[in-house]
């Protein structure tokens, strides 16, 4: 209740991207920080709380992005992306293992959550915000 609380004071491109860039930073951090476990204990936990936040609204933004009508059918879409997120991840530990540590996994993580960031930047800044809250552009004098 408090994160959706805080979620709806916010904007959707806010809460996600807050949720990718400390979740990042953190796995990013425990990698890096693997000679003190407790540190990277507490930091793997630390972003795991964030990732419970884009748990919330992770899935938000791509029903919103198409129109109410359409919704049922962009389940299928949504349904496959969901099934591959699934098989990707044990297959890039899988890859990174072969190479690395098991802290490389957790810096790999890290990465991979900060790039989500980059790309969470591009979101439309009104997305899921309320019509009759929507700030409205300023028209250019000129």
């Amino acid at each position: 209740p408090l994160m959706l609380r805080w979620i709806r004071r916010r904007t959707l491109r806010t809460a996600v991207r807050l949720g990718f860039l400390v979740s990042g930073v953190c796995f990013l951090g425990a990698g890096l920080a693997a000679s003190l476990p407790w540190r990277s204990i507490g930091l793997l936990l630390f972003g795991a709380a964030f990732l419970l936040l884009l748990d919330l609204c992770g899935g938000l933004p791509f029903q919103l992005s198409v129109r109410p009508s359409e919704r049922s059918e962009m389940s299928a879409i949504h349904g496959t992306v969901r099934d591959v997120s699934n098989l990707l991840p044990p297959a890039v530990v899988w890859l990174v293992l072969l190479v690395g540590p098991l802290p490389a996994v957790f810096a790999a993580g890290g990465v991979g959550l900060l790039a989500a960031w980059l790309v969470a930047g591009r979101m439309h800044p009104n997305l899921g915000v309320p019509v009759r809250e929507r700030r409205r552009p300023r028209a250019h004098a000129g």
